[in-house]
């Protein structure tokens, strides 16, 4: 994967820290994932075909070694 971290072009008193948000991400296996869900989990990882079709960037193999 690439990642490219771009310099903030807002001063810092553009940035509002009173009104905050947070976002709990919690990971589980496959048991608490259809008690969770309801579903059965994926058996297998998406595929690159998948990602892109979804519009999420995939690994760029031309740096890889």
């Amino acid at each position: 994967m690439r990642q490219e971290i771009y310099e903030d072009r807002f001063s810092i008193h553009d940035w509002d820290p009173e009104h905050g948000s947070h976002c709990f991400i919690h990971l589980v296996n496959s048991t608490a994932w259809q008690g969770i869900t309801g579903q059965n989990p994926p058996t297998m990882p998406p595929a690159m075909k998948q990602y892109t079709q979804a519009g999420y960037p995939w690994f760029d193999t031309t740096t890889l070694t």
